[in-house]
């Protein structure tokens, strides 16, 4: 029985792969498509991480310029939308979003189709949420009282949809670590939307494939040791820019150890059911989940955990 159930999953994800590559070949087949979807998929928030992926494929499949074309069309498309909508000011809106959302996935994706190393975009993508954020509150006046601002507005909403008011000590502590888990969520979006389109993307024989490359992800030692120093300071004196670099790293160091439960099961002949326990504890139980992999990513870095187990 249990043959049978591996066996009708495997079909079942067979035919969604197909189905995937039959998909990609009709958007290659005309190429204002890729655009089109791109730009709907701004309109459609949840598809957002797609339309990236999306992005990411075409800029694979062919190069960066071809992707800047494509991202450069479908914001066209969506100004044009804006302006026959919202009238001129939603057009500044509808670009600053497009380039906000596709310019950072497009530098990935140009690392990514240049070096063919999921490790060098994932370096990539953690040195330069450092220095954004670092620069960020370093000239930004007053980066609290904006913070407060932007959230004032968000948990107003909340309470008219019925939720309760959060204690005064916990909003105090989500705005001091707001700027850098607002940095480091939106380069972990970036990043899914870069292992979705490389998971699309099918390279050469000699190239490693995507699972392969996930399974080696690694932050390096020079970026661990600088999430070291940056964590070590942030305990010691409690500085605000220090914390929310901590923060920003902690996303990295959680996607590193996801890295690692995979290459164990994969390489290690670890059973499977161990990555469901894994992704049930990081989305079910943060609490234990996040810091658990977060170890596990950092001890990776120093001591390669994948080669001593």
């Amino acid at each position: 029985m249990r043959r049978r159930s591996w066996s009708a999953g495997a079909s079942v994800l067979s035919n969604f792969c197909v189905d995937v590559d039959e998909f990609l070949g009709w958007v290659e087949a005309r190429r204002h498509r890729g655009a089109l979807l791109l730009a709907a998929s701004m309109l459609l928030p949840p598809l957002g991480i797609l339309g990236g992926a999306l992005l990411v494929y075409l800029c694979l499949r062919y190069d960066a310029r071809y992707g800047l074309i494509t991202a450069a069309v479908a914001g066209l498309v969506l100004c044009l939308l804006s302006l026959a909508v919202g009238g001129p000011t939603a057009v500044t809106r509808a670009a600053s979003v497009a380039a906000f959302n596709w310019l950072p996935l497009l530098g990935l994706a140009a690392v990514q189709s240049r070096y063919r190393s999921l490790t060098l975009s994932f370096q990539v993508a953690a040195a330069t949420g450092f220095v954004l954020l670092l620069v960020g509150l370093a000239f930004v006046p007053d980066v609290r009282a904006l913070t407060l601002d932007v959230l004032r507005g968000v948990w107003e909403a909340m309470a008219q949809l019925g939720f309760g008011r959060m204690p005064e000590e916990a909003e105090s502590a989500i705005v001091s670590i707001f700027p850098g888990l607002f940095v480091g969520f939106m380069a972990l979006g970036y990043l899914v939307s870069l292992f979705i389109g490389c998971w699309w993307f099918k390279g050469g024989d000699s190239e490693p494939g995507f699972g392969e490359q996930f399974r080696r992800l690694r932050l390096g030692r020079l970026l661990i040791i600088l999430a070291t120093v940056v964590m070590g300071l942030a305990i010691v004196t409690d500085w605000l820019v220090m914390s929310n670099l901590a923060w920003m790293f902690l996303i990295f160091l959680v996607l590193q150890g996801l890295s690692v439960a995979h290459y164990l099961v994969a390489e290690r002949g670890l059973h499977k059911s161990i990555l469901i326990v894994v992704y049930v504890l990081l989305i079910l139980v943060g609490q234990i989940g996040i810091p658990v992999l977060a170890g596990a990513g950092y001890l990776d870095n120093w001591l390669d955990v994948r080669t001593r187990i």
